[in-house]
Order: C-alpha cells, then structure tokens, then sequence
C-alpha cells in the first residue's frame, strides 16, 4: 500500500495518516520523493527495517510520528520538523522518545 501511493502519487499527497492500519514490510525509501509531505503518521503499523534517510529531504515535514512499529536502525529528525516521535516503548506509552 504504502509503495502504491508513493509510486502513483508521489507529487501530490500532502498528509499521509495511515497509522493503525496493520501495514506490514518497510517504508520504502521513495518516501523522499513526496516532496509536498507536511505530516506523515505511520504509527501502530507492523513496520520493519530502517527508517530511511530520504525522509531528511522532506522539508516540508512538521509531523512525523513512527512509534509502536519494529523499525531499526539509528535515525534523527529533521531540525525542521517540530513534532517527531519516532520510538516508544510498547508497553508504556510516556517512554516515547522525540529524538
């Protein structure tokens, strides 16, 4: 799902609110090519992998919010991105991280 959207609408989606959706696999790294990205909620999902770099390109990005995926790998938000909640603890949602 997630790469379908990215592939047929890449230049047009501006919000992206999938979370608790049962999405499973990776965020593909096209994510960077939704250049008009200003909120991405993917949180609640089976994702998997790392989080990638490309998602720094979006620049117009103000939220992102990760948590309560198995997402790995080392990953730091945009200075531009005021609201990026990227890890939490699963069983105890006040250990989320903004990073």
């Amino acid at each position: 799902l997630i790469h379908l959207l990215l592939t047929a609408y890449h230049s047009a989606i501006a919000d992206a609110w999938l979370h608790s959706n049962m999405l499973k696999g990776t965020i593909p790294s096209e994510i960077g090519l939704m250049t008009n990205l200003d909120a991405v909620n993917l949180a609640w999902n089976e994702l998997t992998g790392n989080i990638p770099t490309q998602i720094g390109l979006l620049t117009k990005l103000t939220l992102l919010e990760l948590h309560h995926n198995d997402l790995s790998g080392q990953f730091t938000c945009p200075v531009s991105v005021p609201t990026c909640l990227v890890s939490c603890d699963n069983v105890n949602d006040t250990a989320c991280r903004f990073l």
